[in-house]
């Protein structure tokens, strides 16, 4: 992450004065809201605090108007810059920006890794791009591999401020009688789900006292769901199932615990929001030797990894690149945030970043690092040419929605797939080079 205090020592040289940025509809109607959902919501917060400061000039626009040529062609006309979040409306900003010949700046986020609506978006804007924009990634490990498998002339960022709504009031935290610990993401193979009894059991052997056990996420399987549950059972672990809940729910049930698991291994994993929330709460969390877990959680709370030799598959679904080495992990003697995270989970918050520091050049943005694992894709049908066949025939983008922002996310991803865009990912282990 880029050293917050290198914006004050490095000369700034603003390069947009009007900001264009999307402003919802956040509430999807679902009590549990999708990561990309709130991380949308955080950044029009964080826009909407640097126009108050008088920082920029903020012209705002709600998703819908994807569903028409000419709103998107004079959304970007009365800009300097757009920041145009990802998916669906990144890659229609760029077609249409060349199509008119529009002078505009674009700011866009690559949010995950192997997806299939990510993969075309960054196959028709990285054609699309122009010196100027910038690509935008949530974690270290995503922007190197993503630079390494897709290099194009868009300067890469690494900015993810993620806003708290201060008006939402919690209630006084009363930790249980129980040692309660909890694992809050989809209930899935490629989250690490699966093994949560082996790691409860390592850390009692250690010496932990855990009894409770809380669940929140969406079960994707129900079979490993009961599996599962049933061998916490026979270890004498009580588990509690909470299923999908606002993300200030979850934060409440974060403080409950004493530690928190995050042992995701998964193709899509960019950051781990779960970690990042957790260090609000004051609770230490026990990941996996993996993504971005490696630049935010010290050593000792990481559960080693061995990568698959060559995890492949179809980019719409998600799978586990590695297994967890849990038998060669000690778990540290004492939980505690302070020995559990390092100081760069402090640049995720609101203080740590502006939303205006996108708007300048000549920042310091630290040198790409080797990661473990190497990121590629492939399809047969070209990614371009089908958003180019998008554009022309914009019924497709007119159904009424029950929901603009996850109907026409969910519109364009089955028209990819529906004319067999479905590109091929695949991640291998890097050696580590020679001395």
């Amino acid at each position: 992450m880029t050293d917050p205090a290198a914006f004050s020592t490095a000369p700034r040289q603003q390069v947009a004065q009007v900001i264009g940025v999307f402003s919802g509809p956040w509430d999807t109607g679902r009590a549990a809201k999708d990561g990309a959902v709130i991380g949308f919501e955080d950044l029009f917060r964080a826009f909407s605090a640097a126009a108050e400061a008088g920082e920029v000039a903020l012209k705002t626009a709600e998703i819908s108007i994807f569903r028409n040529h000419r709103r998107i062609r004079d959304f970007l006309a009365g800009c300097d810059a757009v920041y145009a979040n990802c998916g669906p409306w990144a890659a229609l900003l760029y077609l249409v920006r060349e199509k008119e010949g529009l002078d505009v700046q674009i700011i866009r986020e690559v949010r995950t890794v192997g997806w299939v609506g990510y993969i075309w978006q960054e196959e028709v804007a990285g054609a699309l791009a122009r010196a100027g924009d910038q690509r935008v990634f949530p974690s270290s490990y995503a922007r190197d591999i993503w630079d390494a498998a897709a290099p194009g002339v868009s300067e890469s960022r690494v900015y993810y401020p993620i806003i708290r709504d201060t008006a939402v009031t919690t209630a006084p935290v009363v930790r249980p009688a129980s040692a309660t610990v909890g694992f809050f993401s989809v209930l899935s193979r490629d989250k690490g789900f699966a093994c949560l009894p082996r790691v409860i059991a390592r850390m009692l052997a250690g010496g932990h006292a855990i009894e409770r056990l809380v669940l929140a996420g969406e079960q994707a399987d129900p079979a490993l769901y009961t599996s599962v549950v049933n061998d916490l059972t026979d270890i004498g672990i009580e588990v509690s199932f909470r299923g999908g809940l606002p993300n200030w729910e979850v934060r409440e049930l974060m403080a409950t615990c004493d530690c928190v698991f995050f042992l995701s291994v998964s193709s899509i994993e960019s950051l781990g929001r779960v970690m990042i929330e957790a260090s609000e709460q004051g609770v230490p969390v026990v990941t996996a030797d993996f993504g971005a877990a490696r630049d935010l959680v010290q050593a000792d709370y990481r559960i080693p990894v061995t990568y698959l030799p060559d995890a492949s598959g179809p980019c719409d679904s998600a799978f586990a690149l590695a297994q967890l080495d849990i038998d060669q992990w000690q778990p540290p003697a004492n939980l505690s945030r302070a020995d559990c995270f390092m100081q760069s989970v402090a640049e995720y918050r609101a203080e740590g970043h502006t939303a205006a520091d996108l708007l300048y050049t000549q920042h310091v943005e630290p040198t790409a690092l080797n990661r473990p694992i190497a990121f590629s894709f492939g399809c047969d049908i070209d990614g371009l040419t089908l958003a180019q066949r998008l554009l022309a025939d914009p019924a497709v983008l007119q159904e009424a929605p029950i929901h603009e922002l996850l109907d026409l996310g969910g519109t364009l991803k089955q028209y990819l797939l529906a004319n067999g865009y479905n590109p091929q990912v695949r991640f291998q282990p890097v050696l580590p080079a020679l001395a």
